[in-house]
């Protein structure tokens, strides 16, 4: 019997939001935030995981975007916990279906 493998990762995304949307005080500038988005769907499929557990991920939308510019993630689950107030949440995507959250 051969046995298979996955790889799994983690991602601090570093105060990953929209453009225009509160971090901190702070927000992006449209550029900034496309070269950021750019920037991590290029490290995420460096990483080639199957599984990528993230942190600070401050708009499910904008990880949603970088999910999809991978190319890799598009039939893939991704769940966020609710975000603490103003805080960041934390983000799960897998490659393989979910039986639960």
């Amino acid at each position: 019997m051969s046995q298979k493998s996955f790889k799994v990762g983690t991602f601090n995304l570093y105060n990953l939001a929209l453009p225009g949307e509160k971090y901190y005080n702070r927000s992006y500038p449209k550029d900034q935030y496309e070269k950021k988005v750019d920037w991590l769907a290029r490290q995420l499929n460096a990483m080639d995981a199957d599984i990528v557990g993230f942190q600070e991920v401050f708009s499910e939308a904008a990880l949603q975007e970088v999910l999809a510019k991978t190319g890799r993630y598009n039939n893939a689950t991704l769940q966020v916990s609710d975000r603490p107030g103003r805080g960041p949440a934390v983000g799960l995507v897998s490659c393989f279906p979910v039986l639960g959250y």
